[in-house]
């Protein structure tokens, strides 16, 4: 495989229990989000593995934006659970 060729160069994967951590490079990540127009901030990044930075390859950037990215999703979940039990708990005060 030739070494510019982007389609063969392995995506980051977004692991939330650890299974993968064992074979792949790895970094864990927390963000805070922004206010509104701004993007989220890292606030955690904690990286004890290596891997390759800078260039055409440049891994680190790709995984934390999966990364960021993982964290928006699970808190617009964690979002949306809270509002929909906040949601029941008015409810059954009425």
């Amino acid at each position: 495989m030739p070494p510019d060729d982007l389609s063969a160069r392995p995506e980051p994967i977004l692991d939330l229990n650890h299974a993968e951590e064992q074979e792949l490079p790895f970094l864990s990540l927390a963000t805070v989000p922004g206010v509104e127009g701004e993007e989220d901030k890292v606030s955690v990044l904690i990286m004890e593995s290596r891997c390759q930075i800078g260039g055409a390859n440049n891994k680190l950037e790709s995984m934390l934006a999966t990364g960021v990215d993982g964290c928006k999703q699970v808190r617009k979940k964690m979002e949306n659970v809270i509002r929909e039990h906040g949601a029941k708990v008015m409810h059954g005060r009425r």
